[in-house]
């Protein structure tokens, strides 16, 4: 129901269609959203403050000194950003991705902090591609965890796997500490509908 397929050519290979994870908003626009094409196999992790509120905003720059904070993240390659999320709604199937993509540094429901670049992918566009559609098959709704297994933990590994190393040790430590500041919040929830829940 939630998937969406995207067709994709590269001229090293023959035309396929692969899944494409779930766009970060359902809009018409969106869906119809096809593979740009582009060249530059550079990986950058995009940051963000979790939610919209000028209160995360003010914690996360009391806490990044301190090597913490609460943020979303999601993994630029080839023109595409990924990340994790959680679904909410009646009906969810627990067993259906939480993989989605949206355009470089809009993730809706969370405010741009900053880029990090990360390296030059080893994986040619097509075989990102591929592994993307092997991590939508690991990385379920039903596994999420706010503090376990959350966006930062999926940016860290897609990072690994196209061979840039890890992330930045500071994304992926939600301590005790920023956990209790921000225990209303839940990163990355995605509505029934397919948009991404803004936190309060």
């Amino acid at each position: 129901l939630f998937n969406h397929y995207h067709h994709y050519h590269d001229h090293r290979t023959k035309p396929f269609t692969i899944a494409m994870g779930q766009p970060c908003s359902r809009s018409e626009a969106s869906a119809k959203r096809t593979f740009q094409g582009e060249e530059n196999g550079f990986v950058t992790l995009h940051v963000y403050d979790l939610g919209l509120s000028t209160g995360t905003h003010t914690i996360n720059k009391m806490l990044k000194p301190i090597g913490t904070g609460a943020f979303h993240c999601g993994v630029e390659v080839y023109g595409w950003e990924w990340s994790y999320s959680s679904i909410v709604g009646p009906g969810i199937n627990q067993e259906q991705t939480g993989v989605f993509w949206c355009h470089p540094r809009q993730c809706e429901g969370h405010r741009f902090r900053q880029s990090v670049y990360m390296g030059p992918a080893l994986l040619p566009e097509g075989e990102v591609l591929r592994l993307m559609a092997i991590m939508e098959k690991e990385w379920k709704v039903g596994f999420y965890d706010i503090v376990r297994c959350n966006c930062c933990h999926f940016s860290n590994d897609f990072c690994q796997r196209l061979g840039v190393g890890s992330i930045p040790p500071w994304v992926m430590s939600l301590s005790g500490l920023a956990s209790t500041l921000l225990s209303d919040k839940i990163c990355c929830q995605m509505d029934r509908q397919g948009g991404l829940s803004h936190t309060k």
